[in-house]
């Protein structure tokens, strides 16, 4: 009789060929009916799943903000010293070039790095579960209906998959935001290494 790994224990089922697991999550479940109580644990496994996927949205947006952050800090800083260096005498036509050229592509990569969060911390449409459903549901299980987990569990899987398919998405513009954001500080550094260079000769 095969084996079927859950994360918590060992559990041993006929139909575990009809379980597909990856990284230890289940993701998804054939329509071959299992016995009840291992039902439940796999819905309670699926839910965990779907409270990871939430997690991890969080985070995503959570490092997409704090990445715009550094580079606008970044920026205040390095505006303030360019400001220093161009007091008369102290920056030449090509230094002052240099500065206000790499001042501008630390702007435009600023703006970038914004847009692009505010993309990564957009609201992204995924599947959550109905109250009229879920009702629905437990009316039927008053009644002695031993396929109501099974359908919640499937419910579930669904609402797993969307969020999946929602952090996708995010991963996508956090990993543009860090794009914008490294510019952005390549740009501010040049920019404070030429300022304090003019203002040091």
């Amino acid at each position: 009789m095969p084996w079927l790994w859950l994360p918590w224990q060992w559990e041993k089922t006929p139909f575990a060929n009809d379980l597909h697991i990856q990284y230890g999550q289940i993701v998804s479940v054939s329509d071959r009916a299992i016995y009840p109580g291992q039902a439940d644990r796999v819905v309670d496994a699926i839910k965990a799943s779907a409270d990871v996927e939430f997690n991890i949205a969080e985070r995503l947006s959570g490092k997409a903000r704090q990445a715009f952050a550094l580079a606008a800090g970044m920026f205040t800083v390095a505006q303030a010293v360019a400001l220093g260096a161009f007091r008369p005498g102290n920056v030449n036509t090509v230094e002052a070039r240099w500065i206000l050229g790499f001042a501008l592509a630390a702007v435009i990569a600023l703006a970038a790095a914004a847009l692009t969060t505010v993309k990564a911390d957009a609201t992204v449409v995924s599947g959550d579960l109905s109250l009229d459903l879920l009702e629905d549901e437990l009316n039927l299980a008053y009644t002695g209906d031993q396929d109501v987990v099974g359908r919640i569990g499937t419910y579930y899987l669904g609402v797993v998959r969307s969020r999946r398919e929602a952090n996708t998405v995010r991963r996508r513009w956090y990993r543009r935001v860090r794009v914008c954001v490294v510019v952005c500080i390549t740009a501010i550094v040049s920019e404070l290494v030429v300022s304090l260079a003019a203002r040091m000769a």
